[in-house]
């Protein structure tokens, strides 16, 4: 309870500082070190201003609490007994403290030292009469924390203050309650005590919360009371009993509920009645009889007024169970059922798992009912099972809560009342329709099952309910309103709830036997087959292998029992579907396997060998569910259905299964599939019978109970109309005839028996007509055509035309609808192929056939309204049926099917629903192709057929080309096949027209769709090898191997399919070779003139295969070209007009130059006198002509003007000088950048690279303070027409570089090039620092060329423009970088760099030039460094401080590379010089001289400068510690870096490991504290005698001006003073109380960081 929510407020305190008081005696067990002093401290500035440092403080103090528990808890006794008049926040948090510290370090606080903290605890609890919450709670917690310590002390002095007759202080009364609460065992046998002095007083007490405490108190006596006597073995009084109590606790009742519980605060009230509750723990059972009627009424009202009731649920949790204990005649089933109607509601409300409290509501409350069931179960059970009839449904599931709990808890309690259970259940189980409510029963009725509930009368409904419910099956389509999701999970419930209860409870078994048999059937259960097969299978076979006498049954005497065809039929029609439900399929063989002898003696044989192989095969199968071949599995079913009639032998038997069947029909009404599976095997039953007029009404039910609307089932009707013709045929055809004059009534007229068809029946069958008339029709024909595929082949040639044909003849040529259309097509399929003379297996004629395939192609032609895709694709099967018979088609009619069947390739991309359909038509369509190949296997045929896909081939929608390629692979495969496997149909000798045909599919060789390219190149070859075929088989059978460039396709068409169209060309480059190897003299120039069409291609990735593959026929076989020239020349012309691609463009032009190539002539200065920027035409006329030979000419040329010509005019300004690009330079700059695009130019570039990229780096000088040139232009179509377009030279030579670094071999100068930021510094004043990541690069990737630079740019040193000099000066700065094995060439750059110092211009650079001496290695350093030294350090005190910083940075880098010699007589002078440094505001300038530090590190270890450095490095090393953590990052870098050179100079092995860790990896995040801790202690043992100078260092850091370095150093100095140890610290001359004395006085510094970094000192000084 919050007590200042309670009491409203608190007394205000005076906060202007404590008031130091006299004490009698000190508290303090102080140790004489000095962390005395520091805990004093620290408690002192305890309450710090900043939340943080309090934080941390408290933190501190608990650690130091823990390792000094007597220190710190006397050090918190004494203040606070010193301190009375501090802050109560103050005093808050020591009180707390010192709470902590007895919890964890109880067993450490000495018994004179818990005597003066409970004294103190009592003291600061009572000092102030008014109530202060936070202060007094805290004082009371640690009383309570010693009660298990001294109960006897705490219970004298509290005791003490309650003085008889008078009240006492409110915290002493409720720690008296908290400490009777903690340890019960040694304090109630002195309750009495404290209730002779509460008694008198209550009737007195005016005051609220004075009433809250002593009824808190009274309960929390009578709960220890009880926990008392549950323990009174450890007790010491052993005559202690809870009556011993009632007569001082009955007094108390009478006032606090009498009075009390009336008026007043609601906190209080509340408490008063849980007291009153608690009372009866010690009511003797007379004093229970007289209060309960009056203090249960209360409590229950009060329970549904408040909604924090946990402390009354509980009190009437512990009256209920005094009652029962006392057998009270109070609690009737009047008094009961008050008090279930109160809490059931309770329970009906699910708890909240986040909130404990909600859980513990709901907890007691079902604990009173289990009180109220374990005294009177029989009115629990009636009030319950009546709330379980209510319609809401909160009600209901809290009700299922609560009879699952008692079953579960009190079992034996319920054991006469049992079947009243089951049979209050049991309507819940039978009409429950929620989710929620049966998710509940699932789980009571497995509590019940366990429980042997389901044994009882009814216990099999709750049994039927689990079974129902896990029969549920998902929708196709479920209502929006449909809680799939909580079905299935319901389902799932229910699989588990079975599976559980028959593997774990043993009576299940006999419960099941044979009940579980009524679940096959029913329709309803349909859906729970999965499980009820496994319980079936599991109870079965322990009793057939145990051989019970139960096992074998009487299935005409057990009438609710289903026969046992109808078993057998129902669970073969659902083992078609082995995967619709987890291991369906093998828990019905697995069922029927061990029933077997039950159904028939006979076939229980066959099964025991069979059903084992298809369960191993299901086994197998479902390991790759998708892939399961599902009309095999089907087929394996019929074949077991027939074998089961025949094995049967017996027509009764078998009627009645075909009955059976007849009835699943339609069971099955939602599920068209086992519909149509109930259909197939009713068929092969029937096949298998002799009953002719059992056959023909089951043969009508047949037809009756099928939905003709619904394709499967259509198809089902037909198929078993088909089986049952095998052996029934004429009676089948009559059937058939017989609803076709039924249902299809004919008119008569002049036209023929059956000119047309009528949806309606004039004379209806008995059962009337169907409700779907188009479906009938669509089944009708259906049944003709599985009729003619399974009916006898000795009778079906006789019956075709006569009894089928003629009867549909009119309707089949007037059907309009798609869907009969459909039909028919698919009918005419069938009767197709059962006429076709490898099924009839004789010679036969099928005269119908023309007029038949009329109609298909009628249907194919029709407009959209009467054809459909799905026509589309019956009909091209019809098509290829009809085709294959003899004789062979017409030429007029097989131009028509040609004509017909390819118009499918125009048809639109199917959509995800249709995939599968489209891929049915286009194996019809190769079908169709392929059987008019097969009836006339000529290339005239052949050459026909392709012709009839080139407009496909070439169509501008990818999916048309994909198609009609795909068509052209099938038939050249159909026709290497055809003349392989029959030389005998081989009648040509070559492939004629192969170079056109070849043509027609060079431009698919690349187009955009991967399968399109793969199939042209495959295509490609099948047409060459054909060829090849014809002209060398002579007559050999079966295939000849292909020819050498015929085999090196494979690999053209693996590298076809990549998606980069470079590998692509190569792939077409190689297939040209192959092509002009394989054709011949005549074939070649044909098909290199067709070729040309391809150019022109819809495709732009086409275009450019064809210039490819006709560059690559041109180059190898262009000298026969001679005689043909004009016409080649002529269409490349032609084609060129046409092109609008670029690339296709570029590969005409090089078809052309390829062509004339002799003919070329430079005209290198006209293009130069073009306008810039250049039109298309003349660049790509540059990149032609700048190739071969000619590039070194161009090079020359293009370059001296743009280095050694003028290059722009000056334009005074008033500010400065503008300059004026001329166009000269600017034209030869354009060029330069076309000439870098042509092709195969990399290795002449390579020769004459200096010059290249020196002009170019020149350049970008040379335009850096140009302007943009407005260029005038002429316009082609209109020369008077000028327009001007202004050109930036900077924006010219940034272009000219960018295509330079495209090139293969400057991946490097690409890299540079690319990065973040370069070309904006390449177009400003920034172009040095561009120009020498350039040249970093260049060096890198050609250190062989720099010698050549050099040459080239020595001149231009001492240039005429001053860009030019910068430009040089960059680049040899950054050379000297990468000159560590020229010797020669760094001689000559350094006497260069040296002698341009003077230049102001370029001076900067200069310097960097000479600082990256280090680069080229020790002796060149050495042998430069007096003059570099003098030279660097000559601009050290420059007033520039750009040279200052960048003389520090050469010395650095110089430093690390020279002799110690050379460095020896400045060392010291320069360390001292660079120290200040270290703390300049600038970080720049911090973390270089540290780290110019570290590079003077390598002179330290030579004998000349080894003293004097190692003095240096320890008078740095508190500098570098404490800006390892430096606000900085790049300081705190170059900290690492120097300690990582200085390593080996510490002389300390530890120090070395340690500094290699990754802590000290410039690039990783150092956690300071952890690093500090670790490597500190390292120091300590290192350099003992060090250590004052370093703290003596710390402390000047206290000085510093920033607050981040200042912390550091105080972190620092407690690290150091308490990693030392004990036994070191007089040699080591510190001097720990100046020391201490500095670290105590920052905790009143002005920055919290000071503060906070100083607690976290002063904590590590525990042992001083």
């Amino acid at each position: 309870m919050s007590l200042s929510g309670f009491f409203g407020g608190t007394k205000k305190t005076d906060k202007s500082g404590p008031t130091t008081s006299v004490p009698e005696k000190s508290h303090l067990r102080a140790t004489g070190g000095h962390i005395d002093e520091i805990i004093t401290t620290l408690i002192v500035s305890a309450f710090d201003s900043d939340a943080h440092v309090r934080s941390t403080i408290a933190s501190a103090l608990h650690d130091l609490g823990f390792r000094l528990p007597v220190l710190v808890a006397s050090a918190c006794i004494d203040w606070l007994a010193k301190n009375s008049k501090a802050s109560k926040e103050h005093r808050v948090i020591l009180l707390e403290l010192l709470n902590t510290i007895l919890q964890e370090k109880r067993d450490a606080i000495t018994q004179e030292l818990a005597t003066d903290c409970v004294m103190m605890a009592i003291e600061e609890m009572t000092r102030d009469k008014d109530i202060v919450p936070d202060l007094q709670t805290a004082a009371a917690n640690v009383i309570v924390s010693l009660s298990h310590q001294l109960p006897a002390l705490i219970m004298d002095e509290l005791i003490k203050l309650w003085e008889p007759g008078q009240l006492p202080h409110y915290f002493v009364i409720k720690t008296l309650g908290d400490v009777i609460s903690s340890n019960a065992i040694a304090t109630i046998p002195r309750a009495k005590e404290i209730l002779a002095r509460q008694i008198p007083i209550l009737a007195n007490i005016k005051h609220d919360n004075f009433k809250w405490v002593l009824a808190t108190i009274t309960w929390q006596i009578c709960e220890g009371i009880q926990a008392y006597m549950h323990n009174i073995d450890q007790g010491s009084d052993k005559t202690i009993t809870p009556q011993s109590f009632s007569s001082e606790i009955f007094p108390a009742f009478e006032i606090m509920f009498t009075k009390w519980s009336i008026a007043g605060e609601r906190k209080m009230k509340l408490a008063t009645l849980r007291a009153s509750c608690f009372m009866n723990i010690v009511f003797t059972p007379a004093q229970y009889d007289a209060t309960t009627p009056r203090v249960l009424p209360v409590i229950l009202t009060t329970i549904k007024r408040e909604k924090e009731h946990l402390s009354l649920i509980e009190g009437l949790c512990v009256l209920l169970e005094a009652g029962v204990a006392n057998k009270s005649v109070v609690l009737d089933k009047e008094a009961l059922t008050i008090v279930m109607t109160t809490l059931h509601p309770l329970i009906c409300v699910q708890p909240d798992y986040t909130n404990p409290v909600t859980i513990k509501v709901f907890s007691e409350a079902l604990r009173c009912f289990e009180a109220m069931g374990r005294g009177f179960p029989e009115a629990v059970l009636s009030f319950i099972l009546g709330k379980l009839e209510t319609r809401d449904i909160p009600t209901r599931l809290g009700s299922l809560g609560i009879v699952k709990h008692l079953v579960v808890s009190i079992d034996s309690c319920l054991e006469d009342k049992k079947g009243v259970l089951v049979a209050g259940i049991k309507p819940v189980a039978q009409l429950e329709t929620n989710l929620l409510v049966k998710k509940s029963l699932v789980q009571l009725v497995f509590s019940m099952a366990s429980h042997e509930y389901l044994e009882l009368e009814g216990g099999d409904t709750l049994l039927e309910f689990l079974i129902r419910n896990s029969a549920y099956e998902e929708p196709a389509t479920p209502d929006k309103n449909t809680d799939v999701a909580g079905h299935l999970e319901l389902r799932d419930m229910c699989d588990n709830v079975i599976g559980l209860a028959i593997n774990s409870i043993e009576p299940m078994k006999r419960i099941l036997w044979p009940y579980i048999f009524e679940t096959i059937v029913p329709p309803h259960f349909t859906g729970a087959a999965a499980t009820v097969c496994k319980c079936l299978s599991f109870v079965a076979s322990r009793k057939r292998e145990a051989q019970d006498d139960d096992y074998y049954l009487d299935f005409d005497k057990l009438s609710n029992i289903p026969k046992p065809q109808q078993i057998i039929a129902k669970l073969l029609v659902l083992l078609n579907t082995p995967f619709r439900r987890p291991n369906l399929g093998l828990n019905i063989l697995e069922a029927l396997r061990h029933v077997g002898p039950l159904f028939h003696p006979t076939v229980c044989d066959m099964w025991d060998e069979k059903l084992p192989k298809l369960a191993k095969y299901l086994e197998e199968k479902s390991k790759s569910q998708p892939d399961f071949d599902t009309a095999a599995w089907e087929e394996l079913i019929l074949r077991l259905v027939g074998e089961i009639i025949r094995i049967a032998n017996d027509d009764d038997w078998s009627m009645v299964y075909g009955e059976a069947l007849v009835n699943h029909v339609d069971q099955f009404k939602s599920d068209p599939y086992l519909r149509k599976v109930s259909l197939k095997h009713l068929g092969v039953t029937l096949q298998k019978l002799t009953q002719k007029e059992f056959i023909k009404a089951k043969l009508e039910a047949m037809f009756q109970n099928t939905n003709h609307g619904n394709e499967l089932e259509r198809e089902g009707c037909a198929l078993g109309f088909g089986f049952c013709a095998t052996s029934h045929l004429d009676l089948v055809l009559e059937k058939i005839t017989e609803h076709v004059q039924q249902h299809l009534v004919p008119v008569r007229s002049s036209g023929g028996l059956f000119s047309s068809f009528s949806s309606k029946s004039s004379s209806p069958a008995v059962q009337g007509p169907p409700k779907d008339p188009v479906g009938v029709k669509n089944t009708l024909m259906l049944a003709y055509g599985y009729t003619a595929t399974y009916g006898a082949t000795s009778l079906i040639t006789s019956r075709v035309e006569v009894q089928i044909l003629n009867t549909v003849k009119s309707y089949i040529t007037s059907v309009k609808v798609p869907v009969c259309r459909e039909a028919v097509c698919k009918a005419l399929t069938l009767i197709g192929k059962a006429m076709h003379p490898a099924h009839l297996q004789q010679p036969f004629v099928f005269k119908a056939r023309d007029e038949l395939l009329k109609i298909v192609l009628d249907f194919m032609a029709a407009r959209d309204t009467e054809t459909s895709n799905a026509v589309r694709v019956a009909a091209l099967e019809a098509m290829a049926a009809f085709i294959l018979l003899e004789p062979r088609l017409s030429d007029d009619v097989e131009k028509q099917v040609i004509i017909s069947a390819t118009k499918v390739i125009g048809l639109p991309a199917p959509l995800p629903a249709e995939e599968k359909l489209f891929t049915q038509m286009w194996d019809q369509l190769h079908a169709v192709l392929g059987a008019l190949l097969a009836m006339q296997t000529s290339v005239a045929e052949l050459c026909r057929l392709l012709q009839s896909l080139e407009q496909w081939c070439t169509a501008a929608v990818d999916i048309q080309r994909e198609r009609a390629c795909d068509c052209v692979l099938y038939l050249l495969k159909k026709f290497i096949q055809i003349n392989t496997a029959d030389p005998s149909k081989r009648v040509d000798a070559a492939f004629s027209q192969v170079g056109i045909a070849v043509s027609m599919l060079i431009p698919r060789c690349t187009d955009s769709i991967s399968k399109v390219r793969r199939t042209a190149i495959e295509s490609i070859g099948m047409m060459l090898y054909t060829d090849f075929l014809l002209k060398n088989a002579k007559g050999a059978t079966g295939t000849i191997p292909p020819p050498p460039p015929l085999k090196s396709l494979n690999s053209i068409r693996d590298k076809i399919e990549k998606p980069n169209i470079d590998d692509q060309f190569a792939a077409v480059n190689d297939l040209s070779k192959a092509i002009c190897e394989m054709l011949s003299e005549l074939e070649y120039p044909e098909c290199l003139l067709s070729m040309l069409n391809g150019l022109l291609d819809s495709q732009p990735t086409s275009g450019n295969g064809t210039c490819v593959a006709l560059n690559g026929i041109i180059k190898i076989r262009g000298h026969e070209l001679l005689p043909r020239i004009p016409d080649v020349v002529e269409g490349l012309l032609r084609a060129m007009e046409g092109i609008t691609n670029e690339k296709t463009m570029a590969g005409a032009l090089m078809a052309m130059r390829n062509i004339a190539v002799h003919h070329l002539i430079p005209v290198l200065k006209q293009l130069l006198e073009q306008p810039i920027p250049f039109t298309e035409s003349v660049c790509k006329s540059f990149q032609s002509v700048s190739q071969d030979q000619l590039f070194v000419q161009c090079l020359q040329h293009i370059t001296n003007i743009m280095n050694n010509t003028r290059l722009h005019d000056e334009k005074p300004d008033r500010r400065h000088v503008v300059n004026i690009p001329l166009t000269l330079p600017m034209s030869a700059t354009a060029a330069l950048g076309q000439i870098f695009k042509a092709s195969d130019i990399e290795e002449s570039i390579g020769q004459h690279y200096p010059l290249i990229i020196g002009t170019l780096l020149l350049r970008v000088g040379t335009c850096s303070n140009t302007e943009p040139k407005p260029i005038p232009q002429t316009s082609t179509k209109d020369p008077k027409a000028v327009k001007t377009v202004t050109v930036a030279p900077v924006k010219q030579i940034t272009e000219a570089i960018k295509i330079f670094v495209a090139f293969p071999t400057e991946g490097d100068l690409k890299t540079a090039f690319d990065a973040t930021g370069f070309q904006e510094k390449l177009e400003s004043s920034k172009y040095p620092e561009a120009i020498r990541e350039l040249v970093s690069a260049i060096c890198t990737a050609h250190p062989d060329k720099m010698t050549g630079l050099f040459d080239f740019l020595l001149p231009y040193i001492r240039g005429n423009y001053p860009e030019q000099r910068t430009v040089t000066a960059v680049v040899l700065a950054e050379c000297v970088n990468n000159c560590k094995d020229k010797p020669d060439l760094l001689q000559s750059i350094i006497n260069c760099l040296i002698g341009s110092m003077s230049d102001i211009n370029v001076k900067i650079h200069v310097l960097r030039g000479l600082g990256n001496i280090n680069a080229t290695g020790p002796v060149e350093a050495n042998k430069y460094a007096s003059t570099i030294l003098d030279a660097l350090t000559s601009c050290i005190e420059d007033p520039n401080e750009e040279f200052v910083m960048e003389s520090m940075l050469g010395l650095s880098k110089v430093l690390e590379v020279v002799d110690e010699t050379k460095v020896a007589p400045i060392l010291v002078n320069l360390c001292h010089r660079i120290r200040p440094a270290f703390e300049k505001p600038n970080n720049e300038i911090r973390a270089v001289s540290i780290e110019m530090l570290g590079n003077l590190a390598r002179f330290g270890k030579a004998p000349i400068c080894a003293d004097r450095f190692y003095e240096q490095v320890h008078l740095n090393i508190p500098s570098l510690l404490v800006h390892l953590n430096d606000e900085n990052s790049l300081v705190v870098q170059a900290c690492k870096k120097t300690f990582t050179k200085l390593k080996e100079l510490l002389h300390t092995p530890e120090l070395v490991s340690f500094i290699d860790k990754k802590a000290f990896d410039p690039e990783a995040t150092m956690n300071y504290d952890a690093t500090m801790e670790e490597l500190v202690p390292l120091i300590i043992v290192a350099y003992p005698e060090r250590i004052h100078s370093y703290l003596m260092a710390f402390l000047e850091f206290y000085k510093s001006p920033s607050n981040v370095i200042k912390a550091n150093a105080t972190f620092l100095t407690g690290v150091f003073l308490g990693n030392i140890p004990t036994d070191k610290r007089a040699a080591a001359n510190i001097n720990p109380p100046l020391v201490i004395h500095d670290l105590l006085a920052l905790l009143k510094d002005r920055s919290p960081q000071v503060r906070d970094r100083a607690v976290d000192a002063l904590r590590l000084l525990h042992t001083y």
